[in-house]
């Protein structure tokens, strides 16, 4: 992954109103969780889950397993997991209660 830190004009002596971009780039090492990682991600997820599920979905009595969770798994993952939740709490509505065909 590539992030680019810093763009600016380099004036170059002799040439008038000419002048280069400059770009530092800076290299983000992606490093993969190990399995101990992985694992207390996924401990996290599933307390705040059943924290949730034991709420009714009222995050502020989850704030501290929520927080947990964060910090115990990257951003992208919390994301995914989140939407994870919200496809699953919808497929088991819509398995429950049904659905409504749109009108034509």
């Amino acid at each position: 992954m590539l992030n680019v830190v810093e763009e600016a004009p380099l004036l170059l002596p002799g040439f008038v109103n000419c002048a280069v971009n400059v770009v530092t780039i800076k290299y983000v090492v992606m490093s993969f969780p190990n399995k101990a990682e992985r694992q207390k991600c996924w401990d996290s997820r599933d307390r705040y889950w059943e924290c949730l599920d034991i709420n009714k979905d009222e995050n502020e009595h989850c704030l501290k397993l929520r927080q947990l969770y964060e910090s115990s798994c990257s951003s992208q993952w919390v994301k995914h997991f989140d939407r994870k939740r919200n496809y699953l709490k919808f497929k088991d509505r819509i398995e429950k209660e049904g659905y409504e065909p749109l009108s034509k």
